[in-house]
């Protein structure tokens, strides 16, 4: 799964609603939990001091749920190659 942060997103980021968003997907798609790879990904912003990010999430399975996320620096190239395909911008409008 790749979730990206909309730069519209008038609510709460992605990162601070990993672990709910994580687990709506995994019971919306029937996922079993140890079967879930989360990418985060944040595009490019002009107005942002940093570039696009893609970081790989870990979570801790608790019963009905995920939680302790973990962030580990994935970089747009591994993030491509783990979801099997390119991360443009194109494909992310498919997506949302």
């Amino acid at each position: 799964m790749i979730a990206t942060e909309l730069p519209d997103n008038p609510g709460t980021s992605i990162t601070n609603m990993a672990g709910a968003l994580a687990t709506s997907v995994a019971i919306e798609f029937d996922i079993e939990p140890e079967r879930l790879v989360w990418i985060e990904h944040y595009p490019a912003r002009p107005d942002a001091d940093h570039g696009e990010t893609c970081d790989l999430v870990t979570f801790s399975w608790e019963g009905l749920r995920f939680s302790e996320p973990l962030w580990k620096h994935l970089g747009k190239e591994k993030a491509e190659l783990i979801a099997g395909r390119e991360l443009d911008q194109a494909a992310l409008r498919q997506l949302h």
